[in-house]
Formats: C-alpha cells, structure tokens, sequence
C-alpha cells in the first residue's frame, strides 16, 4: 500500500546522481519495455545547450513518477521541451504527471520558453493544465506550395541529431533534400529540409512517406506542438525529442 503524498525531487541533469540514472532507466524499461543509453545521453548528459531539468516522484525509496524537460534552444531562445513522462503502473491515476509538470513549468517559467510534443493521450492535460496549442495547418510532403514551409535544418542541431542515430535518412524530392525518421521499412516523418553537404554524412531512404500533419494537425507521431509562455518563436519539427 502507498501513500497519497510523494517526496519531489527537481534535479538538473549535471548533479544526476547513480542511483537516479538507475531509477530512470528501470522506469523506462518498466514502462515502455526498453531503455535507450545512446539517446538518454544526448538529451540529459551531453546535451549541446545545457542542462536539462528531471522531476522524480518517490514514494519512500521507491520511484514512482519522472517528468522530464529537455534543454533544446530555438533560435537563440533558451528553451526547454516537455520530453520523457513515465509513470509506475501501479501509480497511475494519482495526478502525479500534471504535478511534476507544473512543478517544472514552476521552475522554468521565469527562464525559459517551454513547449513540447505531446501524444494523443497527455495532450488534453496539457491543454487543461493551460498550454496552448500551435497554429496548425495541413500539408503533404508531396504538396509543392507547402513544402517551402519546412525550414532548412542547421548544422549544430543536424550534427546533435545524427550522431549514433541509425534511423535517420535523407529523402531526395526533385532537386530538393529532406531529413526523415524511418521506422521498419517506412519513414514516418519528413522534418526539415537538407543542404546537399549534409547529405553526405547520410543514406538516402526508400519507402513509403507518411503525414507531416492531418487535417486536425497532428503529427505522423500523433503529436501537436504546444507551448506555455508564447508563441512568439517558431517551434520546429526537428526539435521533437524523439529524433535524439
């Protein structure tokens, strides 16, 4: 039997302790079946921009809840992305992923823009708990008039994103280069366009190409990108935490 009331704990990622990098990756793999060294690195070890901010819930010695938010910039913004949100089974239920939310967006608010991904699933908490959803539109990878609005990828976030990551490929549409996630045989997301340089340091994909958007405005991931503060700077595609 656990206790309705939980110790918080509001850790950067530059004081991670060996037992809380062990009790991330044991609720990881206890919540969605695996645990992925080489990007949790990426995100809250060598992140390029800095720190990045991780909530855990305790019931006792016991993790019950992380919350976790990203450092990732956007045009020389300082921002943080609602990334990693895992919750024990057996803790479910408990409002514990709107606490830790509002814990960090407490902490953060005053320094940082923050936005975020969500799913389909803990996208209408994020709306009760007050974020706002973007301006959303329709378009097709194959639609030419809406294809000027993905925006050319930077070297600093293209060099991040492609370091040890084996599922993303480049995709060649007429005269123009595209940076995509491929999952199994398909790319399921077309999220920024290629200088022919960066090319070089991918392989060109097959398959079949998905949505960027739907008509409600998700993404292929079943995502809508929302934020807290404002909406005054862009939110690009490629900043979603899981192409690290």
């Amino acid at each position: 039997m656990y206790k309705d009331s939980f110790e918080i704990k509001k850790i950067y990622s530059g004081a991670l302790t060996d037992k809380e990098i062990d009790d991330f990756k044991n609720l990881c793999i206890s919540t969605y079946g695996e645990f992925n060294a080489t990007s949790f690195r990426k995100k809250y070890i060598d992140n390029i921009y800095g720190e990045s901010l991780l909530l855990f819930a305790y019931d006792s010695d016991k993790c019950a809840a992380i919350q976790c938010f990203i450092r990732s910039d956007l045009h020389n913004t300082r921002a943080m992305q609602s990334g990693d949100s895992m919750t024990r089974a057996e803790y479910q239920g408990k409002g514990l992923f709107t606490q830790l939310v509002k814990e960090g967006v407490k902490e953060l608010e005053t320094d940082y823009f923050i936005y975020g991904f969500p799913n389909e699933n803990s996208f209408p908490i994020f709306k009760k708990m007050g974020w706002k959803s973007c301006s959303r539109k329709k378009y097709l990878f194959s639609c030419k008039k809406s294809r000027k609005r993905l925006p050319v990828i930077n070297d600093t976030d293209f060099n991040w994103i492609i370091e040890q990551n084996v599922n993303v490929e480049y995709v060649k549409r007429e005269s123009n280069y595209y940076l995509a996630k491929k999952r199994n045989r398909y790319i399921d997301v077309v999220f920024a366009k290629l200088t022919e340089d960066q090319t070089t340091f991918l392989k060109q994909g097959k398959g079949k190409i998905l949505l960027q958007y739907d008509d409600k405005g998700k993404l292929g991931y079943g995502c809508v990108p929302i934020f807290w503060n404002s909406c005054e700077t862009k939110i690009e595609l490629y900043k979603m935490d899981t192409m690290l």
